[in-house]
């Protein structure tokens, strides 16, 4: 398959989703990504992670907030 981001096309935030999608299906390998354009893919990778990290610790301090007014843990 023919990478459609490989020719040229300038790399945004939809075209990467597209490509971090077909790269988790397998349909594009590592080694077909071009250098540039597997730099943003880690880096997206690296901001999705900080992301996660960050929503899950928010939700760690509204349950303590919650269990401290209640003093109860559902």
């Amino acid at each position: 398959m023919k990478n459609f981001l490989v020719d040229g096309m300038k790399v945004n935030n939809t075209n990467l989703l597209k490509l971090q999608k077909l790269y988790r299906k397998g349909v594009i390998k590592e080694d077909e990504i071009p250098e540039e354009q597997l730099n943003d893919l880690k880096e997206l990778y690296k901001e999705q992670i900080y992301f996660l990290e960050t929503s899950i610790e928010a939700d760690k301090q509204m349950i303590l907030r919650i269990k401290n007014k209640s003093g109860n843990f559902i």
